[in-house]
């Protein structure tokens, strides 16, 4: 008995990505950062640069229909 939950606590899903907990996963999605940059001597310019989701970020964000790279706000407030 030991032994299949052992099997079944580190056996993979078919995508090959770990099983999240509700709490891990958000603390996985927290990773993701927009950067707002202005680059020197050109203060009227703002660019947003989003950082590159990982593989767990990438499938939960499928999964949820959401894409965080094509959800870039054209002005932050502020």
């Amino acid at each position: 008995m030991a032994a299949s939950l052992v099997a079944a606590e580190t056996e993979l899903p078919p995508d090959g990505l770990p099983v999240r907990s509700s709490r891990t996963l958000l603390d996985d999605l927290s990773g993701m950062v927009l950067n707002q940059l202005h680059l020197p001597g050109h203060v009227e310019c703002l660019l947003f640069l989003v950082t590159a989701p990982t593989p767990v970020q990438e499938r939960a964000f499928q999964l949820l229909g959401v894409m965080p790279d094509q959800c870039v706000p054209a002005r932050l407030p502020g």
